[in-house]
């Protein structure tokens, strides 16, 4: 964000990216974007775009910055980032119940017939008193 702010440059309607400070932060974000990176640097730019249309009076700035982060390059790094993202949440979900459900040779619950292990309790237990 810092080199953004820095190639910024005072126009006629505030600051304003110049063609070859345009195509430089282009780059960049091409670069960034099969970068885990891209994220924070997408969100650096976003807040940027925003205090620079806010608070800056600077439109065509911010314009500027919101059609680099539309590009298609940039769109399709965040969405690989988002799946690889899912995707892990999925496998650390999984692992947790898979964590819950114990090994294959655990305790189960006893079948019909069978007496129950040591320390269980009877399902009855959980039943509302009867009322004579």
């Amino acid at each position: 964000m810092d080199t953004v702010i820095d190639l910024l440059e005072v126009g006629p309607e505030g600051y304003v990216l110049s063609e070859a400070n345009e195509v430089a932060v282009a780059a960049e974000l091409d670069r960034l974007a099969a970068e885990p990176d891209l994220g924070e640097a997408v969100d650096a730019l976003l807040r940027l775009a925003h205090v620079l249309e806010v608070e800056s009076n600077s439109p065509v700035a911010a314009e500027q910055i919101c059609r680099l982060l539309e590009r298609e390059p940039v769109v399709d790094g965040l969405r690989r980032l988002t799946e690889d993202t899912r995707r892990g949440a999925v496998e650390a979900a999984a692992q947790k119940f898979q964590n819950f459900a114990g090994e294959p040779g655990a305790q189960k619950a006893p079948q019909s017939g069978e007496k129950p292990a040591k320390g269980t309790v009877k399902l009855d237990a959980f039943r509302a008193p009867r009322r004579v």
